[in-house]
């Protein structure tokens, strides 16, 4: 006959539990178990079935028993941490559970039970009590909560003060508010920088700086740091202006930074677009002059930099003098009124025969010649005028008639091309008298 020694109930944080059976010899099996001892953390809580298997005299046998794993959470603590000052009363402290509640110190012993305790420890110096809290049930303790009571030298409240984040250049005032007065340390707390609500350091440069500030409301309480983060402006962009003649108006100007804004000016109070390229829309001569910031990922805008357009008056087309002349005859040079003048003898102002406010053409055979001229002043172009010279080709005449004819006789003569006039002696229109 198989026979398990029972095993009462255990708690889930026990240490594991020799089984026992008869006949010896055999091996047992089941949650939790290895060889012959049953581990109530491995096997987990419920009711385990173990099993015990032997042999004796060539014959197997085997036997069952059940083992109950019980476990407790931990309680509820109303509060872990408690602050008072030197001489008040110890805090109650409160836990609430299903079982029983135990409380401990610091060296582990009991020191009292229920979901209401106030210790007994004096409150004459700063010191820091450490308590912890179980609470038991099924004849399992669960695993201790910790409860500290901190006896400090002042009771007064914490101030309350914000952090900051600005950009370099920007006004920097820290404020803290508290029941008493406020003052305000250097990160090691020990040099002080202002006693009053508001503070404004001396620190300026990029970077993160801490600040102590404390209340004093009978005494001076614990500290608290404020943290100051001043983050660089960008460089301010590079940019670049243009030059253009009224007639190409409007133009643009550029800027290389980060996040580029335009600003009509200097004191960046009137937004006029933003991106690398500002197109100016002015028409009329003059400079004209705009902003540009960068602003960085942590919003911080750069100092402004400026940009010029400057648009130069275009001139007017010159005033040019056009010439009809015969073939033969003297040619005359074709003049243009203005500055600078540049003579072309292709509408596509691309080949220069002359730059001077004459232009001898060098033609002299009949044909109807067509030059271009313009006028450069303050770096503009005019668009170009038209002058001709025509060199009319002198006719070519013909006279038929008789050639010998007797005295008193008269002759006809023909002459081309008609319109012309004949002259000689004995002429009269086109009639010769012998």
């Amino acid at each position: 006959t198989v026979v398990i020694t029972q095993q009462a109930p255990l708690c889930s944080g026990d240490l594991s539990v020799t089984l026992a059976a008869t006949p010896a010899g055999g091996t047992f099996s089941g949650p939790g178990v290895s060889g012959t001892t049953f581990s109530p953390a491995s096997a987990g809580v419920g009711t385990h079935t173990i099993t015990y298997t032997v042999t004796e005299n060539g014959c197997p046998g085997s036997g069952t028993s059940s083992v109950v794993v019980n476990s407790t959470s931990a309680p509820t603590v109303a509060k872990t941490s408690y602050s008072i000052a030197i001489g008040e009363a110890m805090p109650q402290l409160s836990a609430v559970g299903t079982g029983v509640i135990i409380w401990y110190n610091a060296d582990g012993d009991s020191i009292g039970t229920g979901a209401s305790f106030t210790p007994q420890d004096v409150t004459t110096s700063e010191i820091t009590y450490t308590y912890t809290v179980t609470q038991k049930a099924n004849s399992c303790e669960s695993t201790p909560v910790t409860v500290t009571v901190a006896v400090t030298g002042c009771a007064a409240e914490l101030p309350t003060a914000d952090n900051l984040t600005v950009c370099e250049g920007e006004t920097i005032v820290l404020t803290a508010t508290a029941t008493g007065l406020v003052t305000w340390y250097d990160a090691t707390g020990k040099t002080i920088l202002e006693v009053n609500g508001s503070f404004t350091p001396e620190d300026v440069d990029p970077g993160t700086y801490t600040y102590q500030v404390t209340n004093t409301d009978v005494c001076e309480g614990a500290p608290i740091n404020v943290t100051l983060t001043i983050n660089a402006k960008p460089t301010a962009p590079v940019t670049q202006g243009a030059v253009l003649c009224s007639a190409a108006a409007p133009g643009s100007v550029s800027a290389v930074g980060q996040n580029i804004k335009w600003y009509a000016e200097e004191s960046m109070e009137n937004l006029l677009g933003s991106g690398e390229t500002l197109q100016i829309d002015e028409t009329a001569a003059g400079t004209y002059t705009v902003y540009a910031t960068s602003e960085n990922a942590a919003g911080c805008v750069s100092a402004p930099a400026s940009a010029e357009l400057h648009i130069y008056p275009t001139p007017d087309a010159p005033v040019v003098s056009s010439e009809t002349v015969c073939e033969g005859d003297a040619i005359p040079d074709l003049t243009a009124e203005g500055e600078n003048i540049s003579w072309y003898s292709d509408e596509e102002l691309l080949v220069v025969v002359g730059n001077s406010d004459s232009l001898a053409t060098g033609k002299t055979a009949a044909g109807n010649y067509t030059y271009y001229a313009t006028q450069f002043a303050d770096g503009c172009s005019s668009s170009a005028s038209v002058a001709t010279l025509i060199i009319n080709a002198k006719p070519q005449v013909s006279l038929d008639g008789a050639a010998t004819a007797c005295i008193g006789e008269d002759v006809t003569l023909t002459a081309t091309p008609d319109g012309g006039t004949l002259t000689g002696e004995g002429v009269s229109g086109l009639i010769v008298n012998t």
